[in-house]
Formats: C-alpha cells, sequence, structure tokens
C-alpha cells in the first residue's frame, strides 16, 4: 500500500518535475502527504522545490507544532543532515513562512535565522579529534 502511494504520489509531481521529492514526503508524513499537495495546488501558481518547501512548512506548523526553523529543518525534514545543500535556497522563504504564520517580530526571525546557522555549521563543521 505504502509502495502504492508513492507511485501516485511521484505520478502527481512529475508533472512539475519534484517526483523525485515523492517517497520523502509519503515516509515522513504518510497520507498527510495529500494535504501538502493540496496547499500547493490551492496556494501557489508555480509549483518547484521552494514552493512545495512552504507547503510542507504549512502543514508542518500547523498539523505538527513546528515552533521554530530548527524544528523544521532538523527535527520535522531531517533535511539539516541529510539534503542539507537543500536548505540553503530554503532558509529565507521558509523563514518568511514562520514570521508571517507564527507572528514574529524581527528580532525573533533573527534568532532563528542565527539559531538555524548555528545548527548549519555544527553539522558541518568537524573537529580533528586526533590532533593534540
Amino acid at each position: 500500500e505504502v509502495n502504492q502511494f508513492v507511485d501516485e504520489v511521484f505520478a502527481k509531481l512529475k508533472k512539475n518535475k519534484l517526483e523525485r521529492y515523492a517517497a520523502y514526503l509519503v515516509y515522513n508524513y504518510g497520507k498527510n502527504t495529500t494535504k501538502i499537495l493540496d496547499y500547493l495546488k490551492d496556494n501557489f501558481q508555480d509549483f518547484n522545490s521552494e514552493t512545495l518547501a512552504k507547503a510542507e512548512c504549512w502543514y508542518c506548523i500547523h498539523f505538527e507544532m513546528a515552533l521554530s526553523l530548527i524544528d523544521f529543518f532538523n527535527r520535522r525534514t531531517g533535511m539539516l543532515f541529510f539534503d542539507i545543500e537543500r536548505i540553503k535556497s530554503l532558509i529565507q522563504p521558509i523563514a518568511i513562512v514562520f514570521k508571517n504564520t507564527l507572528k514574529w517580530d524581527h528580532d525573533r526571525l533573527t534568532l532563528e535565522q542565527n539559531r538555524l546557522e548555528s545548527a548549519i555549521h555544527q553539522a558541518t563543521a568537524f573537529k580533528n579529534l586526533s590532533s593534540g
């Protein structure tokens, strides 16, 4: 049943060259992937990696209690460790979704972005433990 649903999501996303996200969405959100795709279809004219991430963010804020950028990029999506290159292009647009949805002021937005940048640094900068 899961593989069949992945195939269905794959077919929907293929029209917009987003099929590489089909299994990722289904394994992260199960049948609720449909809510993300419906939100994408109903709220965006362009379907691309960024608008898909915005729809995913909307879902995570409203249905999964994502309350910070780290909640979204690490705990919910796993992008911090498994798709870190994608984060770079998504920090700003996703931060704006959080800002607008959760009514963050400039200070909160800056704090969240700094926390995420620190987490990215920790995930990508390795100390050489063998040197004394």
